[in-house]
């Protein structure tokens, strides 16, 4: 049988398939060819139609991006184009009869058995399988297989369109690990987190709502604004709204909230507006408790506020509250007082018995401060032994009625371990408006006062306008003293003091003086008390100790035997190295310490009598002559004489003064203490002494020893000493006996 192409009369081409036999004779002789030529040409032409239709599928096949796979009955690869190979990692014609389950995971083969098994015309299967890959790797799929079937039904095989969704598969973990994160996140996160609605009401809110609120998480429903305390309800709303109007955006703010126990926590809450969002269509709230930070910030604030030590309002508060007070004033038309207490004695407490005692005594001022006063009265230490009292709606007459209260108060004494100390103090007094108009006015003028109180010995002194001239020459006389101690420009004069019984120098008492380059000579009443509140008394004694017993040797060394009487103030009576630097003065000098002799007020000694005791009997032990200064002016001179370690009394000369004016009670004064001196075996001295008459009858009365200006007034050395070459003066016994 041939098929060639024919050639019609009508010039077509037709195709025929021609079908030739032989026929034979009897013999086998071939005689004739018998050809059948039928037209094949529609034939020819459907099978040239699907040849090029198959090269075109195939082509198509082969070329597409996703895998296309042909198995048999029994699911060896009978195609699969070059898409699928590279899907699997392997070669087309590694792939040609092998079984399609030599390429699944294991976990998807009995799945994939089943599929194939089922064999249902007509039905389309999609699943999605994992594949091994050649390298070893897994490679995700979506497979759509269609079942192939002959015309009489019987089954083929499958053809299965496979497509990568590996990275789809990679996104969908990655995604469902990203939301199992996120829910663990919020539902263990420790910040609470709350999804409102437009009109805040509680959608969601995280568990952990019930250990830092009470709450229940579902507990839903609700506003959130039935939770929020009063004073902050205004500022939620605000912030709420303005939330609303800017969808994306956060607000943060911190507020109270109810705990479901009834009391409040302070929160802070970030608002984000996701309204917008299809997943959440709210409001979002993250909410962190921030009650122990707010409270370290109030402990902070207090201690920024308040003084340690006291617990009182400090200057930075009482700046603040003066300002508010006064604003409140302002509005209102009313006065408000301001008080500055200085504690008087203070000092010397601190110096000597140590600041441990010191700052007890502190804490009782301002216990008794607070006790003494009310609620309204706001009571500040602004540092030291200086305190603020703010009065408002006192007037001036309130203000000093509240000082003499405050005064009144100090009087007792304060028991400070085994120390029984007594303490007073000085108040200024400004009044607004009359005084100032603000609050650094109003602190100056009460200091201005208190400095005038003060300088008045305790009590209570009004703000005077003429005062501030006074403080102001104060202030630059402290600053003149400090320059002169520094560059050593004061001086030591000496008066003599005679023995009655010889007539002869005995000793000399050694007072400073300061010549001032503008002012001249300054009394000592002038700038004694300014040394001692601005602490230059201590260096200053020591240098007049130092300067006195240099002098003392070269007065020794020419013959001159007599003592020196230095004066002492309260600060070294207190302070407890004083007894070694004496010792150490004395030493470097070769003096004896029986030829020093240091003179102490009954004030000075009052000020603390246990501490005094204390560095007296060491001096005395030392050897040290020991004076009572200015004696019988003294609030206890009788109960305390007979217990201190002292070797002489130096009456005080407003008795000796009134003697020369023929007073019969001073004389008598003087005439009991020099028997009472006696009987106590001290030796009396007597100052003042102005005329004959008086240094007459002072010896009739037995006084040992007298200085004044009949005698010869404070001198420089060289005046002392040209006065030592000329004086000569009977004896107060030998005028005794004439007379």
């Amino acid at each position: 049988t041939l098929e060639k192409r024919y050639l019609r009369k009508d010039g077509q081409i037709v195709w025929g398939q021609l079908a030739v036999s032989v026929t034979r004779d009897r013999s086998g002789t071939p005689h004739c060819i018998i050809g059948l030529l039928l037209d094949v040409t529609e034939r020819r032409a459907a099978e040239q139609q699907l040849q090029r239709s198959e090269t075109q599928y195939r082509r198509i096949v082969e070329t597409a991006q996703e895998g296309v796979w042909q198995l048999d009955a029994d699911g060896r690869t009978t195609f699969a184009n070059q898409a699928m190979a590279g899907l699997l990692g392997t070669s087309v014609g590694e792939m040609q009869g092998a079984s399609v389950y030599s390429f699944i995971a294991p976990g998807d083969v009995a799945a994939t058995r089943a599929r194939l098994a089922s064999r249902e015309q007509g039905i389309v299967q999609h699943a999605e399988v994992c594949y091994r890959r050649k390298d070893g790797s897994s490679v995700h799929t979506a497979i759509s297989a269609n079942p192939l079937f002959t015309a009489e039904g019987d089954y083929l095989g499958a053809l299965a369109l496979v497509t990568d969704i590996t990275e789809r598969k990679r996104m969908e973990l990655d995604l469902r690990a990203s939301e199992a994160r996120f829910r663990a996140l919020v539902q263990h996160a420790s910040d609470v987190i709350t999804v409102l609605d437009a009109a805040g009401n509680i959608v969601y809110q995280s568990p952990a709502i019930t250990p830092l609120m009470g709450y229940d998480a579902d507990d839903i429903g609700s506003t959130i604004f039935t939770r929020i305390h009063p004073d902050d309800a205004s500022a939620a709303q605000a912030a709420f709204a303005h939330c609303l109007s800017a969808p994306g955006q956060s607000v943060t703010i911190e507020l109270r909230s109810r705990h479901r126990d009834g009391s409040w926590r302070y929160l802070e809450v970030v608002g984000t507006n996701q309204i917008h969002e299809p997943a959440i269509r709210g409001v979002i709230l993250n909410t962190r408790d921030i009650t122990e930070r707010k409270q370290a910030e109030a402990a902070l604030r207090h201690q920024a506020m308040h003084d340690s030590l006291t617990d009182l309002p400090n200057r930075v508060l009482v700046h603040e509250h003066l300002g508010t007070v006064l604003a409140v004033a302002q509005r209102t038309v009313q006065p408000v007082g301001l008080l500055l207490l200085d504690l008087d004695r203070f000092k010397e407490v601190n110096d000597s018995l140590g600041h441990h005692i010191g700052d007890l005594l502190l804490r009782q001022v301002a216990t008794r401060l607070k006790q003494a006063l009310g609620a309204t009265e706001t009571i500040a230490r602004l540092g030291g032994d200086e305190f603020a009292i703010i009065l408002p709606a006192a007037d001036a007459a309130g203000s000093t009625a509240v000082a003499q209260l405050v005064l009144s108060a100090l009087e007792p004494h304060f028991q400070v371990e085994q120390h029984l100390l007594d303490l007073g103090g000085s108040i200024g007094i400004a009044v607004y408006p009359e005084h100032g108009n603000d609050v650094q006015a109003l602190l100056r003028h009460a200091d201005v006062a208190m400095y005038v109180a003060k300088r008045a010995h305790g009590g209570a002194a009004m703000y005077d306008p003429v005062h501030d001239q006074h403080m102001a020459g104060r202030l630059l006389l402290s600053h003149d003293l400090r320059e002169a101690i520094r560059d050593q420009e004061l001086l030591l004069y000496y008066q003599p003091k005679v023995a009655l019984a010889t007539g002869q120098v005995c000793g000399v008492e050694v007072l400073l003086r300061w010549p001032h380059r503008v002012h001249g000579f300054i009394p000592p009443i002038d700038f004694i008390p300014l040394a001692e509140e601005n602490g230059m008394i201590l260096p200053l004694t020591d240098w007049v100790l130092a300067t006195a017993l240099a002098q003392s040797r070269t007065w020794q060394t020419a013959g001159h035997n007599f003592t020196i009487a230095v004066n002492v103030s309260t600060r070294s009576l207190q302070d407890p190295r004083f007894p070694e630097a004496i010792a150490r003065l004395l030493a470097q000098q070769c003096i004896a310490p029986r030829a020093l002799t240091l003179e102490i007020t009954e004030s000075t000694i009052m000020a603390d009598p246990i501490r005094a005791m204390d560095v007296l009997t060491q001096l005395h032990a030392m050897g040290v002559h020991l004076s009572i200064d200015d004696f019988g002016t003294g609030f206890s001179s009788l109960g305390y004489l007979k217990a201190l370690p002292v070797d002489e009394v130096k009456i005080d000369k407003s008795f000796v003064l009134g003697m020369g004016t023929g007073d019969q009670k001073d004389a008598a004064i003087v005439r009991s203490v020099v028997a009472m001196a006696h009987e106590l075996g001290l030796t009396v001295v007597a100052e003042g002494v102005e005329d004959a008459a008086t240094y007459t009858l002072l010896g009739r009365l037995g006084c040992d020893i007298v200085q004044g200006y009949y005698l010869s007034r404070p001198q420089s050395v060289e005046g002392l000493e040209a006065w030592l070459g000329t004086a000569s003066l009977p004896s107060g016994r030998m005028l005794a006996h004439s007379s």
